[in-house]
């Protein structure tokens, strides 16, 4: 396998993401405001899911939206339950397996798989897998999730 010098950058990203979004999302005070760098935006719930068909409707939801047909090469994928529970993944015969655990069944995650599966001929999580991530985090989640985004990854 070769060589993925981008995947702890991007891991680091995501886990700040997720904790942001979580504090920005805090049961006890409802949506707050949260800074990075010199902005302050207010980030959306994460979507959590319960099942893997609940999983499999909202990818086929966010690979019809049209945005993303215009920029990326979008055709259907399946969502199975993986069977170790340590991560989730992209097999190259579209399809992504998503344990069925509370860190996995998470809308950030199943947009990391997306994105791998949006960028099938992407170096690992180079460029071109972090700019589908970030179209995905715009178009699905909001556009302050992929600015939030886009700065932890670049800063």
């Amino acid at each position: 396998m070769p060589a993925d010098p981008e995947r702890a950058r991007v891991y680091g990203a995501e886990s700040a993401l997720r904790d942001l979004i979580a504090q920005a999302n805090s049961p006890a005070m409802g949506p707050v405001v949260v800074a990075v760098g010199a902005s302050k935006v207010v980030l959306p719930l994460e979507v959590r899911f319960g099942d893997m068909t609940s999983v499999q409707r909202y990818c086929d939801r966010v690979l019809d939206l049209a945005s993303l047909a215009s920029r990326w090469p979008v055709r259907p994928v399946a969502v199975r339950k993986r069977k170790g529970a340590a991560r989730a993944h992209w097999e190259s015969s579209d399809v992504i397996a998503i344990p069925d655990a509370s860190w996995a069944m998470r809308e950030t995650v199943v947009l990391h798989e997306l994105a791998h599966h949006l960028t099938p001929e992407a170096v690992n999580h180079g460029r071109e897998f972090q700019d589908a991530l970030l179209d995905l985090y715009c178009e699905a989640m909001a556009p302050e999730v992929a600015f939030v985004a886009r700065c932890l990854l670049y800063s």
